[in-house]
């Protein structure tokens, strides 16, 4: 053999003494499986969830962004002097602006034109009521819709979530709604637990979950006395049915479908024209780009 040969084998076992003596040593071990992070010791060793005590399965949503209207239903009323309503003063007393005001078609939608308290005075013979004087276009003037509402305060950017998430509780009638964290084995189960919230607006529909809650919360949207906070519940997503549009953007949509609102000089597609005609109106280029 010759002297090459002898040299490289010289150094190859003496690498090999230097790996076992470092293994000996410091009781290095061939890489293997982990017992502990294997599949089947992993799913021994989970805690199990708390027993299905109930057994109610629960609809749960996210808070959805949106539109809340803070609104007043009126009835107005019409006379040769024009339009008016009676309201409770309580409504009306603290007011640092002119709410506007929807009137509705028998259809339910809303007119484009709106209208505007123009003075208020004491109810004749009814100490808590005020008198509205509203400012109206000829086209509710002539039409005299039954069915309108004032809008006290409006939030476009609310967390929204349907007013069946919302209890009271029974001790301090503190509002709260109801979390859910879903389980990861269990995809169908979760912890619930009770949140106070404050409430700042809501509408017929929605309340406005506040910063609290952020938007990928589920929160049980049909809760009920069986509830305990870090309960194991069964559940299901359902989403809700929640419009982006507020009442006035509807109208403003319906009325550019249809052609009958051309495009407006400024953004406010109100100013066009009091009764939402054209005769104020730039001239249209296309009536579908009108902006609500």
């Amino acid at each position: 053999m010759n002297k090459p040969v002898l040299i490289v084998l010289a150094v190859a076992v003496g690498l090999a003494t230097l790996i076992g003596a470092l293994v000996w040593t410091f009781g290095l071990k061939p890489i293997q499986d982990n017992e502990s992070t294997s599949p089947r010791i992993a799913e021994e060793n989970a805690q199990p969830l708390a027993p299905l005590v109930n057994q109610n399965i629960y609809s749960t949503g996210t808070p959805v962004m949106g539109t809340i209207e803070n609104r007043l239903n009126i009835t107005p009323q019409y006379n040769e002097d024009g339009v008016f309503a009676i309201v409770d003063s309580a409504h009306v007393l603290n007011l640092k602006h002119s709410p506007e005001i929807l009137f509705y078609k028998p259809n339910g939608l809303a007119y484009v034109s709106t209208g505007q308290i123009k003075a208020k005075a004491s109810a004749p013979e009814q100490t808590d009521k005020t008198r509205l004087n509203i400012a109206v276009s000829d086209q509710i003037l002539d039409e005299k819709p039954e069915k309108a509402a004032m809008i006290l305060s409006k939030n476009p950017l609310a967390k929204r979530l349907p007013l069946s998430a919302l209890v009271k509780d029974p001790k301090t009638d503190e509002a709260l709604i109801w979390t859910l964290n879903p389980n990861i084995e269990k995809p169908t189960q979760g912890m619930v637990n009770k949140q106070s919230i404050r409430i700042k607006n809501k509408d017929d529909d929605f309340f406005d979950v506040g910063r609290r809650i952020r938007i990928t919360q589920l929160v049980i949207l049909n809760p009920d006395s069986e509830l305990e906070s870090g309960q194991t519940v069964q559940f299901r997503i359902a989403p809700f049915d929640a419009p982006m549009s507020s009442d006035k953007q509807k109208a403003l949509y319906q009325e550019a479908n249809e052609g009958k609102l051309c495009e407006p000089r400024s953004q406010d597609a109100s100013a066009c024209a009091p009764d939402g005609s054209c005769e104020a109106c730039a001239p249209a280029t296309n009536s579908s780009q009108a902006t609500p």
